[in-house]
């Protein structure tokens, strides 16, 4: 018992449980736990015992063959699931592995060819009107292995590459520092410039491309008007370590922004 009570405390248990009132009744009423109020009423001796006639188990039995659920027989007869159990096996009923709604043959292979055509899962869930975990558990008992999860899936093969998450838009997003990010793939000429989710800043990427090679990690690409949006080749300023923001460098004669280092003479 998880605390102890009072002789006052345990007769006023006995005395709501004897009125008439279930044990879970009796709890609420008081501000018990159950577990608690039935180990006080058991200590006392007091625990009713369910008594079935054996009409009343029949019934059971055949309404849990026909595919009634424990959980609907419990209400149904006002015994608790743990007795429909006994009941149960007392009349050599065998229990199915889990409870919910059961699918005869013909449903189960209708499941199997959904789920072979590749239907979204929440898709076969409503047309049985089963959950989540009943469908993979059919899946297991049927031995039908289950799909690659969507995030196994890169680039176009992606299952949300069409969707509205941000990382899954056609390749295209707009990370935190509001930089438009693309989508590389692995044999993409520039996938050395890829990050862990498999994207490129477009603005390196335009400046890359049109050099002809990947840039190092130690080149930067400034936007010369500051619109990080702004991705075109002409607002683009390659640079080498960091710079700040409204800062571009171009030539102090004629204004041009085309700038590039040169060697040194000697």
């Amino acid at each position: 018992m998880g605390m102890s009570y009072t002789a006052e405390q345990k007769q006023a248990i006995i005395a709501a449980y004897q009125a008439g009132n279930a044990i879970k009744q009796v709890a609420k009423l008081l501000g018990h736990g159950k577990r608690s109020v039935n180990t006080v009423l058991q200590e006392a001796g007091v625990l009713r015992t369910i008594r079935t006639t054996k009409a009343t188990e029949e019934a059971i039995c055949k309404d849990y063959e026909v595919g009634i659920s424990q959980l609907a027989l419990s209400k149904k007869y006002g015994i608790q699931r743990h007795t429909i159990r006994r009941i149960l096996d007392r009349n050599n009923v065998a229990r199915v592995p889990w409870e919910g709604v059961r699918l005869n043959e013909d449903q189960q292979k209708e499941l199997i060819a959904m789920w072979r055509d590749s239907l979204p899962a929440r898709e076969i869930e409503r047309h049985f009107g089963i959950s989540t975990t009943t469908l993979h558990r059919y899946l297991r008992q049927l031995n039908e292995p289950r799909r690659r999860p969507h995030w196994h899936s890169f680039g176009p093969k992606h299952g949300r590459w069409t969707g509205g998450r941000k990382f899954w838009k056609g390749g295209k997003t707009t990370n935190g520092q509001g930089y438009t990010m693309i989508w590389v793939g692995p044999d993409d000429p520039y996938a050395s410039m890829r990050n862990l989710m498999n994207y490129v800043p477009e603005h390196r990427l335009v400046m890359a491309r049109h050099l002809g090679r990947p840039l190092t990690k130690q080149e930067t690409v400034h936007h010369i008007n500051g619109n990080a949006q702004d991705n075109r080749l002409e607002n683009l300023q390659l640079r080498v370590g960091q710079h700040g923001k409204g800062q571009a460098y171009c030539c102090a004669d004629c204004g041009s922004y085309n700038v590039v280092p040169v060697e040194l003479g000697d």
